[in-house]
Formats: C-alpha cells, sequence, structure tokens
C-alpha cells in the first residue's frame, strides 16, 4: 500500500486492523507487516517523492472467519466502511474498508453450509 502520512498510516495498521509490525525501514521508507492468523504479509510503502497521482493498483482481501463480528470490532476501532456487506449467492459475503488515506481493503467469508 502507497501511504503519504507514513507515522499515522503505520499506527492505522497496527491500532486500528491490529496488524503487528514485522521490519521497518530506519529510513521510514516501508514496513512489513504481519496478519494475527497465517502468515500473510502486508507491506506500506512510503509515497514520499512519487507522483501524487499514483494509487494502489490491487485491492487485498483479507478472509475472516466472521464477516459480522470483524466488521463490529473494527467499526469500534473507528475503521471506515463505505457500504454494506454484499454477496453471497457467489458463494462469498464481502465488505470494503478504507484506510485514512482512502485506500481500499476487503474482508470476505465464504458462505457457511445451510443445514
Amino acid at each position: 500500500m502507497l501511504v503519504s502520512d507514513w507515522p499515522g498510516a503505520v499506527r492505522w495498521y497496527t491500532q486500528k486492523l491490529g496488524l503487528r509490525l514485522l521490519y521497518k525501514e530506519d529510513d521510514d521508507q516501508w514496513c512489513q507487516l504481519a496478519f494475527p492468523k497465517g502468515e500473510t504479509r502486508l507491506a506500506l510503502y512510503h509515497r514520499d517523492g512519487l507522483d501524487s497521482k499514483i494509487r494502489n493498483r490491487c485491492i487485498p482481501d483479507i478472509q475472516v472467519d466472521n464477516l459480522e463480528s470483524a466488521v463490529k470490532e473494527l467499526r469500534s476501532r473507528g475503521v471506515s466502511f463505505p457500504g454494506d456487506i454484499r454477496g453471497g449467492d457467489e458463494g462469498y459475503r464481502i465488505i470494503s474498508l478504507l484506510d485514512p488515506e482512502g485506500n481500499e481493503l476487503q474482508l470476505y467469508e465464504y458462505a457457511k453450509a445451510k443445514a
């Protein structure tokens, strides 16, 4: 993810999303964050010196066990969700969230088997 406010972005991803800081370069140009479960990593890059029109070209999808619980927890931490949970017929449900700089991420869960 490309970010302009380096310290603010690191704080948001660690405090709001609960990611753990694994590695940070001394010059504050990039860091690597870990998700609470699994081995997935997310890198933050300081956009200092880059064209301000450059945006992220991918949207990270983060699988959760219970979408409603995850959304409720993140809303309590002040995370912004621009829309509602959608999907279901495709075998999963998904919702978008935005970081403070407008970068989009998505949370999703696979549909639960009907009894």
